[in-house]
């Protein structure tokens, strides 16, 4: 999970956690019979990106490309060299020997490698002796078959892992598109009971707790980007859009370090 989608994620869960700890005055029934559903849709969307934030490949298999380029090198110089200059000197000797296929490059396909690997294990098995008494190992065809079977195995674990990524990553798109829905649904319940409560002390106060966190969804997605006349003229817009007197009121901006100023009334005393 990247950055933006994690922040993403902490939004939602911020409006999840301000819908199931109302501040004073609202209260569920005075939110109507959508909220609970809306707030059970956000839940289920947070529940799910934060599994998806752990999900990680698993296995016992190492599918990373290290790990690849070692097994390739392995099956190419501990196994296929030796098999292949055998093959030549036994040749001179025993022209029934097949033609060994030849290996591809190193930065090869795996699958071409491992194809031209399985060839030569299957064309030298009935030769095994010759190859035995040349200086090879008893098993040394076992050990061939091993490591192919190595490199397969961690290729199939790649193959693995990438589509698991592009799942999830598609799981935490559904599941951001469906809590923004959520959020949506609940703004104007919201707003509608923090107006009709009619508390003129804690309503500004339960108004700006929800303007912090429902803000963020709305400026999950990028705006479109603009001339530079275009943003300046739209820039006031924005601001009072997204800001209430309320929420400034509410939460007044402090700069640490920052030496207080006098109000005006103090001054003038």
């Amino acid at each position: 999970m990247n950055t933006v989608t994690r922040k993403s994620s902490d939004r939602l869960q911020s409006i999840l956690y301000f819908c199931q700890n109302l501040p004073t005055p609202l209260t569920a029934p005075a939110l109507g019979t959508n909220f609970a559903p809306q707030v059970q849709a956000l839940q289920d969307a947070v529940t799910q990106l934060i599994s998806y934030t752990s999900t990680t490949a698993s296995g016992a298999i190492d599918g990373s490309i290290a790990t690849r380029n070692a097994l390739r090198r392995t099956l190419r110089v501990d196994h296929l060299d030796p098999i292949r200059r055998v093959s030549r000197a036994l040749k001179l000797t025993h022209p029934e020997i097949p033609s060994l296929v030849r290996l591809p490059a190193f930065d090869a396909g795996i699958d071409a490698q491992l194809s031209a690997a399985r060839a030569i294990a299957r064309d030298i098995t009935p030769y095994h002796d010759l190859f035995v008494a040349d200086g090879l190992p008893a098993d040394f065809i076992d050990q061939l078959n091993a490591a192919i079977q190595a490199l397969a195995q961690s290729a199939d674990a790649r193959r693995a892992e990438q589509q698991q990524r592009a799942a999830t990553q598609e799981g935490i798109k559904t599941a951001l598109a469906n809590g923004r829905q959520a959020a949506r649904h609940l703004d104007p319940l919201v707003r509608s009971a923090i107006k009709n409560a009619n508390d003129p002390v804690n309503d500004p106060l339960a108004l700006a707790a929800w303007e912090r966190a429902y803000r963020a969804v709305r400026v999950t997605v990028p705006p479109v980007a603009a001339t530079p006349a275009s943003a300046t003229s739209a820039a006031p817009a924005a601001v009072a859009k997204t800001t209430s007197p309320a929420a400034v009121v509410a939460t007044p901006a402090v700069v640490p370090g920052t030496p207080a100023v006098p109000s005006s009334s103090a001054v003038a005393g």
